[in-house]
């Protein structure tokens, strides 16, 4: 992050920045939100020394046309950089978290065994595009890796070849949320489609870096996979859905509730497995992999091989 440093709190900027990709976080997390903080206190405060109520709340307040979920997210950044100053003997004042409301809990879609069938088979009918002449072999193949393996779409988008080792069928994840690599073994069947368009689609690109890669050489944007995510669900003959409106990262969700299915069916110990799956997910704690038992649908519920009430007591509600 590249700051003008006319703002006495330049220089804490970049040691928070620093301090919290030492944690694992990216710096894209904050940098954005903290440039445009310098460039508001170089105009409005530039002689000020201490991040005071004043400039926070002056900072937070919404402009014109600024969507309310933007000025939490701007307030929230800099509610970070306050309490980074307190923990290194800097006086700041820290916005209460009252200020952002109650946080409404996100309820994932969770596909039926129908929708997904449509849709993959709708992925597999993209007509042959001239501008991206094989979007036709990327998007069948992408989408069922994020629903077969569980990956995140970032860690999808950003894969090298060199981190898919397609002889043992090992995913190398390093692109991961928190910078935590994990491997990701893959099942036969996925494997063996992803052996195909590696070969078919090495035949374009000789020398290409990423296992997805565009015609221009690079990764395709979210916003690309969102559109053919779409696309996908028009040519299903899909357009309503029951419950939440469902994202490309609901395959993720999706991943995680049917092997949890899979496992309460055949009356294992879910308590055992679950460790095995967070890992596989590369989840940071236990706690965000027993959150999906709360996503199980309502038949899986009623099932005899596992003690409910034991297991509740054992997982809290995800708040």
């Amino acid at each position: 992050m590249n700051l003008s440093l006319e703002s006495p709190f330049a220089g804490h900027m970049q040691e928070m920045l620093q301090f919290k990709k030492s944690l694992g976080y990216s710096e894209n997390s904050y940098a954005g939100y903290l440039q445009s903080f310098e460039r508001f206190c170089v105009e409005n405060y530039p002689d000020a020394s201490v991040l005071s109520k004043e400039i926070v709340m002056e900072w937070g307040r919404k402009t014109q046309n600024q969507k309310p979920v933007s000025v939490k997210r701007k307030v929230i950044a800099l509610r970070e950089f306050a309490r980074y100053l307190n923990s290194v003997g800097e006086n700041a004042y820290v916005a209460p978290l009252e200020m952002f409301g109650r946080r409404k809990p996100f309820v994932p879609y969770v596909y039926t065994d129908e929708e997904l069938t449509a849709f993959f088979h709708a992925s597999d009918r993209l007509p042959v595009d001239k501008r991206s002449p094989y979007r036709h072999m990327v998007v069948p193949v992408m989408f069922r890796l994020l629903y077969c393996c569980g990956l995140r779409p970032g860690e999808a988008r950003h894969l090298h070849c060199s981190d898919f080792d397609l002889d043992t069928g090992i995913l190398h994840i390093k692109e991961t949320k928190r910078h935590k690599d994990r491997t990701v073994p893959v099942a036969p069947g996925m494997l063996e489609l992803c052996q195909k368009y590696h070969s078919l689609t090495s035949l374009a690109y000789t020398d290409r870096q990423y296992f997805f890669q565009n015609p221009n050489g690079g990764v395709y944007h979210r916003n690309w996979l969102e559109r053919q995510f779409w696309r996908c669900w028009k040519i299903a003959g899909i357009t309503s859905f029951h419950g939440s409106t469902p994202r490309v990262y609901d395959f993720r969700h999706n991943h995680a509730t049917r092997i949890l299915q899979k496992w309460l069916e055949e009356g294992k110990e879910l308590l055992t497995y679950l460790p095995y799956l967070s890992a596989y997910m590369g989840h940071h704690d236990f706690s965000e992999t027993a959150y999906y038992i709360h996503l199980i649908p309502d038949r899986l519920v009623r099932t005899p091989t596992i003690n409910w009430d034991e297991l509740n007591s054992v997982i809290p509600e995800v708040e």
